[in-house]
């Protein structure tokens, strides 16, 4: 074998690849729990349970009890993520690390670790990973920084990201990987065109070097190594939600465009300085990558915290139902379900999971704005959502209904919600888009036509159909060409058709809960219902709570 002794490509962890802010939390209380002492065998196993559901796998030796090596994995990225250190072979949360496991805006926090991960760092020191001690730079501000790049067209595919990958060593290689990724571009996105030193893409773990095909061996795996760490990379962005996905034949992605989210951001893209890592101190190093809202992160360590598995656990299941049905969990249902299946009062599960209901709202705005912008991934998830959300602005009657078969003889299904309260004179149907982009496609258009113009009376025999609705995350072109399209489908559908964001319905669910909205939700429900009806384009709050003035 070869004697290399570093790599000098990028490097993060695959073994959780998509690190929603959420699903940290539940990952990183379990975690600390399952390493400390529990006292209770069935907490300590349906923790264990919950780790598996969650992707966290474990080892059982023959007699079935649980090898603890199988989650260090697991720690380890978290611990890349700044989120835990290590001291005497165990791991404890940093400042940062505190904050995603008691559910305080885990999104920021996520965001904030991102931003400030650098080269060298303590993660990089890993036997496994080793990376070079000549790369000096911070890599998703690298990535934010190419994002942003006009002669890229502000978009990034996982091949373009494989660039920087290898060749992004410190930021004065920026100009470097611009002009490599538009050579890769104009040689149809082969890699092996812009990637062609087996030394770049080398590992401690794969050095071939010294066989007679070495070279051609190494090169092609480590391209598809390369490869996949920029899809890992990419990952890690859109679960921060940094950037989303276009609709191109390119697969690419593009930065979220949001002044709120630059605003939040720019503090820590500010931090361009690479901290140095002095042997013997990485702890230190450690616990300062993940200070988080705070100046200094060192803190001492004294005995051991007790950890309450019981509200671990409870917590855990308590976040996976409104991930599972947002805006759709009600909280004296799900405490009284859980109390019952594990024998336990009712005072003790709300108790345990009391901390986080305040913070409900921010995780399912948090899921659905995720699967808002998915590109189809989480459709179901918006779907379900975006229903419950239109239950809480008056409709009370409405329902998901993309799943239902039709039982006439009639082609097509349905779609995905059906839009009623009652005393409307009128229903109403809405289709949900999980893509920042949507453009209104012939095919979409042609079904407002044929599979869903006359599908209500399967539905509510009662009421006709007064309109149709489109939620999405997002739409493409400007408000003329929406509105323009709208006019299409409303021709096509023969009664109007309105399109609104999820972000304006999810402001607008807030303003009404927040005392915002003097008026109550069934004739909230009336008021929005005639709204709809103008075939209009809705992509702020604002504008819908101006056309409910207007008819005031």
């Amino acid at each position: 074998m070869g004697s290399k002794k570093f790599r000098t490509m990028w490097m993060f962890p695959r073994n959780i690849r998509r690190i929603e802010p959420w699903k940290l939390t539940q990952i990183s209380s379990a975690l600390e729990v399952c390493i400390g002492d529990v006292q209770s065998q069935d907490v300590q196993d349906e923790l264990y349970k919950q780790l598996s559901e969650l992707g966290v796998k474990r080892k059982e030796s023959e007699d079935g009890s649980t090898n603890q090596g199988g989650f260090r994995t697991y720690l380890a990225q978290l611990a890349c993520l700044g989120l835990f250190w290590r001291k005497d072979k165990k791991f404890y949360p940093t400042k940062a690390g505190k904050a995603v496991i008691a559910g305080k805006n885990p999104l920021k926090v996520l965001r904030c670790q991102l931003l400030r991960m650098q080269y060298p760092s303590v993660y990089g020191l890993g036997n496994n990973v080793r990376i070079s001690p000549a790369l000096k730079i911070k890599p998703f501000q690298f990535l934010l920084r190419l994002l942003n790049e006009e002669r890229l067209g502000c978009k990034l595919s996982c091949k373009d990201i494989t660039v920087p990958v290898v060749f992004g060593h410190t930021d004065s290689d920026f100009e470097l990987c611009v002009s490599k990724i538009i050579e890769l571009r104009s040689n149809d996105n082969d890699l092996s065109f812009v990637i062609t030193d087996p030394d770049l893409v080398r590992t401690p773990k794969r050095d071939h070097s010294d066989l007679p095909d070495g070279d051609k061996r190494d090169l092609e795996l480590g391209i598809v190594d390369a490869f996949e760490i920029a899809n890992t990379a990419i990952n890690y962005l859109r679960a921060a939600l940094l950037i989303k996905p276009n609709e191109d034949e390119d697969k690419t992605f593009s930065l979220i465009e949001d002044p709120k989210l630059r605003e939040e951001i720019q503090p820590y893209l500010n931090e361009q300085k690479i901290y140095p890592l002095v042997s013997g101190d990485e702890s230190r190093w450690q616990q300062f990558y993940g200070r988080y809202d705070s100046k200094r992160g060192v803190q001492n360590v004294g005995e051991s915290e007790k950890l309450d598995g019981l509200a671990v656990m409870a917590r855990n299941l308590f976040i996976s139902a409104m991930e599972k049905d947002p805006y759709g969990v009600d909280i004296q249902n799900f405490v009284k379900g859980l109390a019952g299946n594990l024998g336990k009062p009712e005072q003790d599960i709300y108790s345990r999971i009391e901390s986080i209901i305040p913070r409900q709202r921010t995780l399912e705005r948090d899921v659905l704005i995720r699967a808002s912008l998915s590109g189809g991934k989480e459709a179901l998830t918006l779907e379900k959502g975006v229903t419950n959300i239109l239950k809480n602005l008056g409709f009370k009657q409405s329902r998901h209904i993309g799943q239902l078969k039709s039982k006439k003889k009639r082609d097509g299904g349905f779609p995905d919600i059906y839009i009623y309260e009652d005393g409307m004179t009128v229903c109403g149907l809405g289709d949900t888009k999980a893509t920042s982009s949507y453009s209104f496609g012939l095919n979409d258009k042609n079904k407002l036509q044929t599979y869903y113009k006359d599908c209500s009376e399967e539905i509510d025999n009662v009421h006709p159909c007064g309109f149709f609705l489109y939620v999405a995350g997002g739409f493409s072109r400007g408000t003329e060409s929406v509105l323009s399209s709208l006019k299409d489908c409303t021709e096509k559908f023969g009664r109007p058709v309105s399109a609104v964001t999820v972000n304006a319905l999810l402001d607008l669910n807030e303003r009404r809960e927040d005392g915002f909205l003097k008026i109550g939700d069934r004739e909230l429900a009336h008021e929005l219902s005639r709204v709809f009806e103008t075939g209009d384009y809705f992509v702020s709050c604002s504008q819908i709570e101006n056309e409910l003035d207007l008819r005031g």
